[in-house]
């Protein structure tokens, strides 16, 4: 009898099966509209224009120059954002007729952000309670009067130095 090979997602949830991440569908990411189609043809010029390579200065004049622009110049970018936006609408009717959920991914990372914040907003909210933190164990109060000296004796003020020589110092 040959010995049973057991997969990771047999042991721990964590690691989804080769099937199951086959069977996991994809939503489709929206497509770049026509100023962005153009922005990326011409970034590096525009940055040179303006000097620097910020996010706002660089978007800044290419919203002027984009603006400027006739419809003949836009053309092109309109006509591949079109068809750009028809190939994606084709692929989302072909995601949910598989069975996909549109915006699932998109609730799934609101849900840890919002998870975040929680945590965040329980966090200060504990702070601005007033109420007193844990105190300091005995180890830390020895650490905290007794750190200078260690740190000279061990010749080196890196935390897992000084730690391990204290460690040792605390249990003699």
């Amino acid at each position: 009898a040959g010995a049973r090979r057991l997969s990771l997602s047999a042991i721990h949830p964590a690691f989804p099966s080769r099937i199951a991440m086959a069977a996991e569908l994809q939503e489709p990411s929206r497509p770049q509209n026509a100023y962005w189609l153009w922005l990326s043809e011409n970034r590096e010029a525009i940055t040179k224009e303006a000097g620097s390579a910020k996010g706002p200065v660089v978007g800044k004049l290419a919203g002027e120059k984009w603006k400027a622009m006739s419809a003949a110049q836009k053309k092109p970018f309109e006509a591949e954002a079109a068809k750009r936006k028809a190939a994606y609408e084709k692929a989302m009717e072909e995601f949910k007729a598989s069975g996909g959920q549109p915006g699932k991914r998109r609730q799934e990372k609101q849900q840890v952000k919002q998870a975040r914040a929680d945590k965040k907003a329980k966090k200060e909210a504990r702070k601005a309670s007033g109420k007193p933190a844990k105190p300091q164990t005995a180890y830390w109060l020895f650490m905290s009067e007794n750190r200078e000296a260690i740190a000279k004796e061990a010749g080196s003020s890196k935390v897992p130095v000084v730690g391990k020589l204290a460690g040792e110092k605390w249990k003699a």
